[in-house]
């Protein structure tokens, strides 16, 4: 049991958000009316009591983690309104520093890409989008910021034709928020860290949210900026992906999505791909789902009666039939050998409600240079709290590292490997190498075998030293 404490000014905005007429979030009175101010703080504390401390957490963590648990109480058990949600959330634009420079860009949908359930004028406009640049560590030339000058489309290719072309390494940044929720400016938090650890430019989109703009709108967009990016820079300028959670799922599919149709309107597949707490199996059909209910933040399900039923899950489909489909549940999308993935890290919290997927997903990539770093007792999207947490600003600095290993020199990246990192800030979060049967026991609850996960716990990797693998040194 945990003994939740909320601190005062979280309590103070939640009878604010409580005493709001007809309110969606309010808490119920068991006669079905909703609770005053005072009541919901009670009953919020209690609402979370079968949740539980992991024990690697210090306090900083809990405290962390039990408030973003309280204030996803308000919402657990109730009808949502997305709109009221985005309204809030839009005044959320995390601290970034003082080194950072932030510029925005509009960018020009691919009108000549139609996807398959997509129509032509769902083709056309723009989406809002952002550079993000740390300036200690680059003076970087920007061709295409503040104010986009319309002037300057090229009228044949949709695109803005560009004066000068951008050499950095750059990141396209996919921000998370289950495809319904988020925007560029919330996920500050992390990527001006990544431009930071990265030593690259980020470039963060404002891609289409469901339920308004349904599969593959935000493909679509997605892919429009891949292409923008590979435009206006030149040709040997490596362009990462990067997302978390419904973005990193997001970024996988654009991956595989440019693998399997890139060539045909000469986009190039990326030159790595960084993913943090992935959401790749909207079927929610591995065992950690359910078994790491007791740590993660992730609620079970999303309430809306007036979109959701049994036959439509999640506000990013239109109906569950598309649930399988590889570039809405990257899960279910199958290896080509002659095309493997481009060098790829996925960081995964021990604890977390999507781990498994994660795990499930590089073992069917087995010919594909998959680094998957697990990270003891961490929650989904831990990273959001580096703030409070310091094994999160380890993982975005490993991440960072990650992008200019690949930068330096790609073939350096290719090792696969799974990475435990213990969250112990005394030893500086030590990281090493697992071994099978470490990763078959965290997995202990069983993965059921499928075409999609055949035999996933056990076997995940095979390593280059076998008969030493106990001596093997820490990763850093």
């Amino acid at each position: 049991m945990v003994h939740l404490s909320i601190p005062k000014p979280i309590a103070a905005g939640i009878r604010y958000v409580q005493n709001a007429s007809s309110t969606p979030f309010g808490l119920k009175r068991s006669g079905g009316e909703a609770a005053d101010g005072d009541e919901a703080v009670e009953q919020l504390a209690t609402t979370r009591a079968l949740q539980e401390n992991h024990p690697s957490w210090d306090a900083k963590t809990q405290l962390a983690i039990n408030t973003i648990r309280s204030i996803n109480s308000l919402t657990e058990d109730n009808q949502v309104n997305l709109q009221r949600i985005r309204r809030v959330r839009s005044y959320v634009t995390l601290p970034t520093n003082m080194n950072v420079r932030i510029e925005k860009v509009l960018v020009y949908r691919r009108t000549d890409i139609v996807l398959e359930h997509m129509d032509a004028l769902q083709a056309t406009g723009t989406f809002k989008a952002e550079w993000i640049d740390y300036l200690a560590h680059s003076e970087v030339s920007m061709p295409f910021v503040g104010t986009v000058n319309l002037n300057n489309l090229n009228p044949l290719s949709g695109h803005l034709t560009p004066v000068e072309s951008v050499r950095e390494s750059i990141v396209l940044y996919l921000h998370g928020g289950g495809y319904c929720l988020c925007s560029r400016k919330t996920h500050r938090g992390i990527t001006w860290k990544i431009a930071k650890f990265g030593k690259a430019r980020v470039f963060a989109i404002d891609y289409r949210l469901s339920p308004e703009h349904v599969f593959p709108l935000a493909l679509h967009d997605a892919i429009s900026a891949i292409a923008y990016l590979q435009r206006i820079s030149a040709e040997d300028t490596k362009i990462f992906i990067a997302g978390d959670s419904a973005g990193a799922g997001l970024a996988l599919a654009t991956t595989l999505w440019l693998r399997d149709h890139g060539a045909e309107y000469g986009l190039r597949m990326p030159a790595g791909v960084a993913l943090m707490s992935p959401w790749i199996d909207l079927c929610h059909s591995l065992p950690s789902f359910t078994s790491n209910q007791k740590f993660d933040l992730l609620r079970v399900k999303v309430l809306d009666d007036s979109i959701l039923n049994e036959n439509r899950s999640h506000f990013y489909i239109t109906n569950n039939s598309f649930l399988k489909n590889p570039y809405v549940s990257p899960l279910f999308a199958s290896e080509n050998e002659e095309f493997p993935l481009p060098p790829t890290l996925i960081q995964v919290g021990d604890s977390e409600r999507l781990r498994d997927e994660s795990i499930a997903f590089a073992s069917n990539f087995s010919k594909s240079p998959i680094r998957l770093e697990i990270y003891e007792g961490m929650v989904h999207v831990f990273q959001m709290l580096s703030k409070f947490i310091k094994v999160a600003d380890k993982a975005l600095e490993r991440l960072g590292d990650f992008i200019q290993e690949v930068d330096a020199d790609a073939s350096n990246a290719k090792a696969r490997a799974v990475i435990w990192v213990a969250n112990d800030i005394r030893a500086h979060f030590p990281a090493r190498e697992m071994k099978d049967d470490e990763v078959q026991a965290l997995s202990a609850n069983g993965i059921p075998e499928s075409s999609i996960a055949e035999d996933v716990a056990a076997s995940i990797y095979s390593h280059e030293n076998n008969e030493d693998e106990s001596d093997a040194e820490a990763l850093r």
